[in-house]
């Protein structure tokens, strides 16, 4: 009797056992599924120019997203669609060589926009292939060239875990106009993954260049460049 008592008792708690781990495993398989069916990859690009003064002649070379080896996804969805969010007049090209590419854009005649706004471009792309976040520079499409990049602490607000560096990019600029003008121009990207299991997740990187010219455009300058990696979630 009383090995029969023990024997219930050790086949209940072996079948509460089995139980728990096929919920954990029906679990697990739920949440593989859900990622995988839900899971996106995206690059966000744009680029902007303020000025303060009318501008004329204007031809302007910024850096679109590339990897190593010279793709671009960005710049496939750039040459192919409208300039969305640029006037009708300016006109743009893509142009490349192995792992840098450039946005060549040209106009007759800038002036500056009501209540200071600036002019920009924009392109979204769904990428092929998972993005890597974490080591974009070496593995994702970024904004080269990537010139001397320094690791510096980063900002509270990006999280724990966060990788942040600054580094030398360059853009081109020739215009004409009066000596005292300002003139700000910024490029920025992001790549990012995304999924939903329960909730929506992501991680990302972002990486952004800027450079402010006083007077006339006169060829290559170095920009600014922030790169901030492996923001997000990871599984």
């Amino acid at each position: 009797m009383v090995m029969d008592k023990t024997f219930r008792a050790l086949l209940i708690v072996l079948t509460i056992g089995i139980a728990i781990s096929g919920i954990f495993a029906g679990f697990a398989l739920y949440a593989d599924m859900r990622y995988e069916n839900t899971f996106k990859s995206s690059y966000n690009y744009k680029f902007s120019i303020y000025t303060d003064s009318v501008l004329e002649n204007v031809k302007i070379y910024v850096p679109l997203p590339s990897g190593n080896t010279g793709n671009s996804e960005i710049g496939l969805e750039a040459g192919k669609k409208p300039a969305r969010g640029l006037p009708e007049d300016w006109e743009i090209e893509i142009l490349g060589a192995d792992n840098w590419i450039m946005l060549e854009m040209n106009t007759d005649r800038m002036e500056p926009q009501a209540k200071g706004e600036e002019i920009s471009f924009f392109v979204t792309s769904d990428s092929k292939k998972k993005i890597d976040t974490k080591n974009p520079i070496k593995f994702a499409e970024v904004l080269r060239p990537v010139n001397n990049p320094e690791r510096i602490a980063c900002e509270q607000d990006i999280g724990t875990g966060a990788q942040c560096y600054m580094y030398t990019g360059q853009v081109f600029v020739y215009f004409l106009t009066e000596k005292d003008a300002n003139v700000q121009i910024d490029v920025s990207l992001t790549g990012e993954n995304s999924w939903d299991i329960f909730n929506p997740e992501s991680n990302m990187f972002s990486d952004t260049q800027s450079v402010t010219i006083i007077g006339g455009g006169k060829g290559w300058y170095k920009t600014t460049g922030m790169m901030n990696a492996a923001i997000g979630i990871y599984r």
